[in-house]
């Protein structure tokens, strides 16, 4: 199978979504590691724009030792004992999964919400135009500083690229629409890279595709029911 559902109960996950920061921003959103500000994702207000800056960087990236051949090597197929390794690192929830086939290009952003923050590389993918009104945008944030990735290595995962191999990377994903006064209307789909940061920028690189192990929060995403299912839908089914 390639898309399943998976609830996490009980996690020693590091990773938390918290709103506030102890200042007078109690409606300002982050995404933390052991307590630390990764990113910085605006207000949860829908009809406030979507704003985001990385804020510090992980020092690794957290997908399980163990599945480090594997996820070298490429998934083409999902099965249990492979979400029970992975579960641990996620916050507790539910969560649709699905092995995403994604192009990345990388963009080099600084963001208007915080610009004492240092100039970082994100990824998007190809917009998905549903109809005249409505089109899907996704963006890929890694947790890890382009500055620590080991040349060597992506240039390795270039020659793997080019040889035909499509290896996989680990993502916490969330939904995120909103309806922001005088813009009309944004949809987007976000993956937080948890590990294939040097394949993302090898693919990117290469303008090669790349597989995308991604697990949807249904509680940490900001959408209505009707969009989170036209989500899933669209891309986890």
């Amino acid at each position: 199978m390639r898309a399943t559902t998976l609830t996490v109960t009980e996690s020693s996950s590091v990773l938390a979504f918290p709103l506030g920061d102890g200042t007078n921003r109690p409606w300002w959103r982050y995404l933390t590691l052991n307590d630390t500000q990764l990113y910085f994702l605006g207000n949860v207000c829908e009809t406030c724009e979507l704003l985001f800056s990385r804020i510090h960087a992980a020092p690794l990236p957290l997908a399980p030792a163990a599945l480090g051949a594997q996820l070298q090597s490429g998934l083409r197929a999902l099965d249990q004992p492979l979400l029970d390794t992975i579960a641990p690192i996620l916050p507790t929830g539910s969560y649709h999964v699905s092995l995403l086939t994604l192009q990345p290009k990388a963009i080099r952003c600084r963001a208007t919400a915080e610009p004492r923050m240092p100039p970082f590389t994100y990824y998007q993918t190809s917009d998905q135009r549903i109809d005249h009104q409505r089109t899907l945008h996704e963006l890929i944030l890694p947790i890890m500083s382009e500055t620590t990735l080991d040349a060597a290595t992506v240039k390795e995962y270039r020659k793997q690229f080019r040889a035909g191999y499509q290896p996989t990377a680990i993502a916490l994903s969330m939904v995120d629409v909103r309806y922001p006064s005088g813009r009309g209307f944004e949809w987007n789909l976000i993956h937080f890279l948890l590990d294939g940061h040097h394949k993302m920028r090898a693919a990117s690189q290469q303008r090669r595709f790349i597989t995308v192990l991604s697990f949807l929060s249904i509680d940490q995403s900001l959408a209505c029911e009707t969009m989170l299912n036209e989500t899933i839908s669209l891309k986890y089914t």
